[in-house]
Parts: structure tokens; C-alpha cells; sequence
């Protein structure tokens, strides 16, 4: 079962008491309680805390910092095994207390000034696949100069986009933690199999991509712009999305932007994860009244079926009081109709009088059968 606190909640909690109690009413271990913490900025108690603390000594409470742009302000323990589960109760309408601009100025303080990697001597752990992979190729094109093995992160231009990404991913991992630079392939008509490089990032709530495009470079998208200069763009499929992009400019390179650059990811990271939790509301709040809607037409169709089965029971009854009632009068017609023929001319004879008593005994008989007035009066009563 999943719990969920929001960062103020559990930075209390995390405070209050040790975290190996805290893991025993949570049923997780104390580790995973620290981890949750470290990855939502909420600082912890440090060693020995908790014993300086009973001791009489004074311990000083560290304060929750503001809340990372991108970062969600929700952590949850536990594994959420539906997305939208069915829920009458109204959605909440998220509320944003923090100031944009004042999240994006501490976060960029925090990080600080950054400057760009000359080289990848030192390279941040988001490269080390591409690099690995380069590596492995270069090793194998050394024995086999066949194309397929050949570097393709070599060229200057990619030597360069390797290294801002190594600038960007390097500032953004205390906070944020490690990112990712991928090699994407891609299919152009005439071309072949072109390859790029992509640095995924990962703000805690927010998810974007970041994609160089070079002049002269081939697009598979032919509709687009021509690109004159060296530009780097966040990569958006939505049609709504806000074009974010930085370029080459006379005087400032992109290595020259790169704070600039930070700051207005982590703002568009806050901006897309304010922008989806909108979303998100209002996507609960559509099947918030579908599940009204839907529960009102149960009872509806409850209700129809309950009059129903009303009717049902009351035709039962009724087809049942008939019978009995049919039942009575076919009796009584029985012993009527035997009454009668005992007056039948023929039965001054002999011989038809003593044939039709055996017949007249059989008939009255079943006339008794049927007559409600031998049945036990519990039958009657227990018929529909």
C-alpha cells in the first residue's frame, strides 16, 4: 500500500524521532527513508544526533531548504499499482506556495557559477556509457577498420557537445543527482542511419531532453528551420510546448551561457511540472464525475431492477392466487357435474349404476385433489 507525504510532512516526521523507528510504522528500512529524503532535498539528521540529543546536549534542527524547481513536492512510500484509481472523493487543486523566480534564484545560487569542461579527463557519470561505447568501438576499429566499428563521437563538433553536456549534467548532479547522455539513432531517407547525442534530464518531477543541431547537419525532419548556427534545444513533442533554445551568438558561445542555461531549464522544469499537475487535476476531476455518473447509473439501474423484481414476485403471486382460485371452481364444477348425472335417466339400471359410482368415486376424488380447501394451509400460503 502506498503512503504520501509532501516534503514539509516528512522532513517533520524525519525530525521527530530516529528513522529506524520511523521505518518500523512505514515497513521500510531506515536506508530507503534516508534515500527518499536525499532525493526530495530534505535534509536529515546526522550521526549521533539523536544521541547528543538524549544526552541533554543541544542539537541543532538543519531548516527545510526551498523546494527544488522540478521537484515534485510529494514522496511516496510503497508501490501505486494504479495511476488513476477510482476514488468519490473531489480531486484537490494543486496549490503552488513557492515563487518561481525565488526557486530558480536559490537552486542557481546553490549550484553556482559554472564553468565549462575544456576536456573529458574528468568526465561526469552521464557520459560514461557513450564514452564506454566510443571506447569499445575504437578498440575494435583498431584491429578492424571495417565502418561499422569506427568512433562516432571523434569529430571536433562532437568533441564540444560532449563536453557542455559534461558542464550541465556536472553542475545539475548535487542537487538533482546523476543525468544521462544517450547516442540516438536515427533513419533519413538517402542518408542511412544518422547518429546524435541526446543528455536526458531528470529535475525530480519534470523530465526533458537536450539535442544539438549543427549547420549543414541532415534533419529527418526536412520542414524544418534551416539551422545557421551551432544550437542547443530542448527537445518538446508537444505541439503546445514553448520553444526552448540557446545559439551560437557574436561574442557569447553557448560555453558563455551555460548559468543562464541552467536557470532556464530548472524554470521550465517548474513551469512543465506546474503545467502537469493542472493536468493531472483536471483529468481527476473528469473521472471524478465520470465515477459519480457511473455510480448514479448503478443505483438507477439498481432501483430498475429492484421494481422489477417487485413486479416479478407480485405476477408470481397473483398467476398463484388464480391457480388456487381455478383450482377451487374445477373442483366444485367436478362435484357439481357429478351431482348431476347422478339424475341421468340411465342410471335406474343396474349395471349403470354401479359402473358409473366407480366413475363418480374417481371423479370426486380428484376433485378433492384439486380442491384447496384439502391442501394444508401452509402450502397455500408458501405458493409466490
Amino acid at each position: 500500500m502506498q503512503r504520501t507525504f509532501t516534503r514539509a510532512e516528512l522532513y517533520e516526521l524525519v525530525w521527530s524521532r530516529p528513522r529506524t523507528l520511523l521505518a518500523k510504522e512505514f515497513g521500510i528500512s531506515d536506508v530507503a527513508i534516508r534515500k527518499h529524503c536525499l532525493q526530495a532535498d530534505i535534509p536529515v539528521p546526522s550521526v549521533g544526533f539523536w544521541a547528543k540529543l538524549n544526552a541533554g546536549g543541544k542539537a541543532v534542527r538543519e531548516p527545510l531548504p526551498l523546494r527544488l524547481p522540478g521537484r515534485r513536492d510529494t514522496i511516496a512510500f510503497g508501490e501505486d499499482r494504479d495511476h488513476w484509481p477510482k476514488s468519490t472523493n473531489l480531486p484537490e487543486k494543486p496549490s503552488f506556495v513557492e515563487d518561481l523566480e525565488a526557486q530558480v534564484t536559490v537552486a542557481s545560487k546553490r549550484i553556482g557559477r559554472i564553468r565549462a569542461a575544456r576536456d573529458l579527463t574528468n568526465p561526469d557519470p552521464s557520459l560514461s556509457y557513450v564514452l564506454r561505447s566510443e571506447e569499445k568501438r575504437r578498440v575494435k576499429f583498431a584491429v578492424d577498420q571495417w565502418s561499422w566499428y569506427k568512433p562516432r563521437f571523434d569529430a571536433p563538433v562532437i568533441q564540444r557537445q560532449l563536453r557542455i553536456f559534461n558542464s550541465l549534467a556536472k553542475a545539475l548532479n548535487p542537487l538533482y543527482g546523476a543525468q544521462s547522455v544517450r547516442e540516438k539513432e536515427e533513419w533519413v531517407q538517402g542518408q542511412g542511419t544518422l547518429h546524435h547525442l541526446v543528455l536526458y534530464l531528470d529535475f525530480g518531477g519534470c523530465r526533458m531532453s537536450l539535442r544539438f543541431y549543427e549547420p549543414g547537419e541532415v534533419h529527418k525532419n526536412r520542414g524544418s528551420r534551416k539551422i545557421t548556427r551551432t544550437t542547443l534545444r530542448v527537445e518538446d513533442s508537444r505541439p503546445e510546448a514553448r520553444v526552448l533554445e540557446w545559439t551560437d551568438e557574436e561574442g557569447k558561445k553557448i560555453e558563455g551561457q551555460l548559468s543562464d542555461i541552467l536557470s532556464a531549464l530548472m524554470r521550465h522544469a517548474e513551469q512543465s511540472l506546474r503545467e502537469h499537475a493542472e493536468w493531472v487535476y483536471e483529468e481527476s476531476l473528469k473521472r471524478y464525475h465520470q465515477e459519480l455518473a457511473a455510480m448514479e447509473r448503478q443505483k438507477e439501474q439498481a432501483e430498475r431492477e429492484r421494481l422489477a423484481a417487485i413486479e416479478v414476485s407480485k405476477a408470481k403471486f397473483r398467476d398463484a392466487v388464480v391457480a388456487i382460485a381455478q383450482s377451487k371452481r374445477t373442483a366444485e364444477d367436478i362435484r357439481a357435474t357429478v351431482a348431476a348425472l347422478r339424475a341421468h335417466p340411465e342410471m335406474a339400471t343396474g349395471d349403470s349404476k354401479t359402473a358409473f359410482e366407480d366413475w363418480a368415486n374417481k371423479a370426486l376424488a380428484v376433485a378433492d385433489s384439486l380442491d384447496p380447501m384439502s391442501w394444508p394451509l401452509s402450502s397455500i400460503v408458501s405458493k409466490p
